[in-house]
């Protein structure tokens, strides 16, 4: 058996929804990616990311970024102009607001008000075994209330080195998978495309487009939803 990794996710009311690698805990629901090689070409987070960008809608969401993992710098702006990308097709216009620790406006310690929150953080719980949850959504499958994204920085530097990947792209489609429960009000996972459950090997080393967008049946709910 090839190990695979997921990206899990909780809920209130249901489970959240996560990333996680092969052997979930007890209600984890979750995305992984078996022991990952994805070799994504730079374009996917140079010339390719720049290109789509003047595609993206005028259909503004708000993130604000809280990160006491304190991620490099260049890697974090990487992932995040990644995700800003992977969610434009979703017709959505992402603009993050930085909340890190010892730097934060003052508005960061509001309620949120409409807006999303994403956390990049250290993981508090060990996983020795494969399946490692990357991050997880708060959705309340009841109320339709998704505010809260986690995605586990040290566990996403784990995963990206076990596969030979770029750190950067995992942790920019863990952020993308992530927003996406939010942005569905959903704690479901789908059988293909960003939102599936588990990332396997060899779909992170062929970095097919299709395994990384989201189905347009998601499209469309998600575009209701921001209307």
């Amino acid at each position: 058996l090839r190990p695979s990794w997921r990206i899990a996710g909780i809920s209130p009311s249901c489970h959240l929804p996560c990333i996680e690698a092969p052997a979930a805990p007890p209600h984890a629901c979750g995305m992984t990616s078996e022991h990952v090689a994805l070799l994504v070409p730079l374009c996917v987070l140079t010339a390719g990311g720049v290109a789509r960008a003047a595609e993206i809608p005028a259909n503004p969401v708000t993130v604000r970024v809280y990160e006491t993992a304190r991620p490099d710098p260049s890697l974090k702006t990487a992932a995040l102009n990644l995700a800003r990308t992977t969610l434009a097709a979703a017709a959505v216009d992402v603009s993050w607001k930085p909340c890190a620790p010892g730097a934060r406006a003052a508005a960061c310690d509001r309620p949120p008000a409409g807006e999303l929150v994403l956390r990049i953080v250290r993981s508090t719980v060990q996983y020795d075994r494969q399946s490692l949850p990357l991050g997880d959504a708060h959705v309340d499958t009841a109320t339709g209330e998704a505010i809260l994204a986690t995605v586990y920085l040290d566990r996403v530097v784990r995963v990206a080195k076990a596969a030979r990947m770029d750190t950067r792209t995992l942790l920019g489609y863990a952020i993308a998978h992530e927003l996406g429960h939010l942005l569905l009000a959903s704690s479901t996972h789908n059988t293909r495309g960003l939102m599936r459950p588990i990332w396997r090997d060899h779909e992170l080393r062929s970095a097919r487009s299709a395994d990384w967008t989201f189905t347009n049946k998601e499209l469309v709910t998600i575009k209701a939803r921001r209307r």
